[in-house]
């Protein structure tokens, strides 16, 4: 399966624009430790090391053949449920979403999320013109509502809420009627409603928080109002990364996971934050890009469902950060610290990079 002499371009923006952003993530977080007045919960180091290893995997999955994922589609399925299987018995009534491998920590709903994609991927390009079927529909609906049911029984809602989002995006780049679309979104709506009373307390209560984050400044509303001071104090050009009273005097929560971003405009500013998002921008319409172009069904809702990955992360984290939507606990793609979360983001860049060289002429051997 070694790709072939023949020649083509890479997607050198997407490239580029990923190695920005680690880049971003890096600095911050080895900021963030420097400046920390007191033990910060998390290794810089470590995060090195998990993005060694992600650039490793993503390298030669660029190097191969995106068609594997086709026929690994399911086995990786399969193994993701039974990861998130192992995590409940094994938590027991408590909640927990890593598996303690002891040298890491490992997160199976991220590999859930990966393994979704590819295997709508693969259900959507085998029944192209038949997915107006409902029974095709409803096995689509099967494959993301097992894995959405689990994660939301650890609890973790955001990531169930991500499962959902990812079928909707994939759905609406195939064939299915517009009407079976309305209904399944009405659906979702109704369901939502109904689950809402049936959340755990405190999730509950960083939705009352999104809608009123005035109501409780230093419970609930606390780290939605640090995130929003420590935004504006970066100004236009930020005040360095060796600087920062919000994140260095620890008065901003999860600052290198949930609230990543907020330190990120604190330390590189206006000019920072946007050329960020800038950077996100490119990464995700690059994905959609090769994956309208790519040569068939497969690699296509590949690309497109991988982008919706990065995207709705991108948009839920820096939408939490500004107070745009509700807390839910996503990491930021390719800076927040999350060894699994990391890897996967970067698989994801490969496995696009393995299509847009397909498309542009470097075949592959069989």
């Amino acid at each position: 399966m070694a790709p072939s002499a023949k020649q083509g371009k890479w997607p050198w923006l997407l490239l580029l624009a990923t190695g920005f952003l680690v880049t971003v993530g890096v600095a911050v977080l080895f900021a963030i430790e420097e400046g920390a007045t007191n033990e910060v919960s998390f290794s810089p180091g470590k995060h090195l090391l998990h993005l060694g290893i992600g650039l490793v995997v993503a390298t030669v999955v660029a190097f191969h053949d995106y068609r594997i994922w086709k026929r690994l589609a399911n086995w990786l399925y399969l193994v993701s449920i039974l990861l998130l299987i192992v995590l409940l018995v094994t938590s027991g009534s408590g909640a927990a979403r890593w598996i303690d491998l002891g040298f890491i920590q490992f997160q199976p709903s991220e590999l859930a999320k990966l393994a979704c994609v590819l295997l709508l991927a693969k259900l959507f390009s085998n029944k192209v013109g038949q997915m107006s079927s409902p029974k095709n529909l409803l096995l689509s609906i099967g494959y993301i509502a097992l894995p959405a049911g689990l994660t939301l029984l650890q609890p973790d809602l955001g990531t169930a809420i991500i499962f959902v989002a990812i079928w909707a995006v994939m759905v609406l780049v195939s064939d299915v009627k517009l009407l079976y679309i309305a209904f399944g979104s009405l659906l979702i709506v109704f369901v939502a409603l109904l689950a809402i009373p049936q959340l755990e307390d405190y999730q509950q209560q960083r939705i009352m928080t999104f809608l009123d984050p005035a109501a409780d400044p230093q419970g609930t509303g606390y780290n939605l109002r640090q995130s929003r001071i420590t935004i504006g104090s970066g100004g236009v050009l930020g005040q360095g990364l060796d600087s920062g009273s919000q994140s260095q005097l620890a008065f901003l929560p999860a600052q290198h996971t949930d609230f990543v971003f907020a330190v990120v405009a604190e330390k590189l500013g206006f000019v920072g934050a946007t050329a960020t998002i800038a950077a996100y921008v490119v990464v995700v319409w690059q994905m959609i890009k090769i994956g309208l172009e790519a040569h068939d069904s497969f690699g296509g809702h590949v690309a497109i469902g991988l982008a919706s990955l990065i995207a709705i992360h991108v948009m839920v984290n820096i939408g939490m950060n500004l107070g745009l939507l509700p807390v839910t606990g996503l990491p930021l793609p390719f800076i927040s610290y999350g060894g699994t979360y990391l890897v996967v983001a970067l698989v994801a860049v490969g496995i696009v990079v393995s299509i847009s060289r397909s498309r542009r002429g470097l075949a592959f051997e069989k």
